[in-house]
Order: C-alpha cells, then sequence, then structure tokens
C-alpha cells in the first residue's frame, strides 16, 4: 500500500470579466492506494477570498480504478508513477460550505462519474457525468469535460 499526504498553501488570482479575485487556499490532499488499482483521494480545505471577505469549507472524496491500456496493457506497476496511457474510471464527490460572507451557511455538493486518460506524464484528459448531490440544486446535470495539468 501507498500512501501520500500533501499540506499545501497557495493564493493565485482567477480573471473574471474586467475584474480579479485573489483566492488563498490552504489544506491537506491523500492519496492511498488500496491494491489492484484501487485508489482512494479525498482532500480539505478553507479558501478565502479577499475580495468578498468571505471564506469556504472545500472538500473531494473519489474512488478511482485504474487499468492499464495499449501503452501499459499489464497494469503491473505499483505506485503508477507512469500515467501516460493509463486509463481510469472515477467516481466522485466535492463540495463547499460557506463560513463567512454573503452565502454563509450554503452547503452545495456534486458528484461525478467518468473516466481520464493518461495522455502524458503531466497531462490527463478527463470526461464525465456531473451532477448535483446536495440542495438546492443550483446546478443542472451535465457533461465534464476537461484537461489537467500536473505540475
Amino acid at each position: 500500500m501507498v500512501n501520500q499526504v500533501a499540506l499545501g498553501s497557495i493564493c493565485w488570482r482567477e480573471v473574471v470579466g474586467l475584474y480579479g479575485k485573489c483566492v488563498t487556499h490552504r489544506g491537506y490532499e491523500i492519496w492511498m492506494d488500496l491494491g489492484e488499482w484501487w485508489t482512494l483521494n479525498s482532500q480539505m480545505a478553507i479558501e478565502h477570498n479577499f475580495a468578498e471577505d468571505a471564506s469556504e469549507l472545500v472538500f473531494a472524496f473519489g474512488l478511482v480504478k485504474t487499468v492499464g491500456t495499449l501503452r501499459n496493457p499489464s497494469g503491473d506497476d505499483p505506485g503508477h508513477p507512469n500515467s501516460a496511457g493509463l486509463l481510469s474510471f472515477l467516481l466522485e464527490t466535492s463540495g463547499k460550505v460557506a463560513l463567512s460572507g454573503p452565502e454563509d451557511g450554503l452547503f452545495r455538493a456534486e458528484g461525478i462519474v467518468g473516466l481520464v486518460y493518461g495522455i502524458n506524464n503531466s497531462c490527463d484528459f478527463r470526461v464525465g457525468y456531473e451532477f448535483p448531490v446536495s440542495s438546492p440544486r443550483a446546478l443542472n446535470g451535465g457533461l465534464a469535460i476537461g484537461f489537467i495539468k500536473h505540475l
């Protein structure tokens, strides 16, 4: 069994229209290899938006089953250090609880069922069906497509 724990503190600037916002994100991420190419991961953090003076508790939990592809047909690489060519099935839920600010106390959660394909060691392609889990159901279900760049 391989485990990984990461603690972090980051600040990023997101440009929305002509306005930007600075958000700090302090939290942890845990990745646990359950064996037989099953992986469990979780994340939890406090985000603070300085422009709105609002804080949120953000969380995510996921279960992933990885299978080999033509680049790695046997699936015999413990620790999964090379993601190129790997196909993974994922079941994930994420959410936010507003701790302060204009949405104080509001809880939102969503789930996703999908696939992740490792294009190379630093980039993944992700596609899935995203659906609301909590009420109010501010989000409609729909297709989610993305590219993930690992730094």
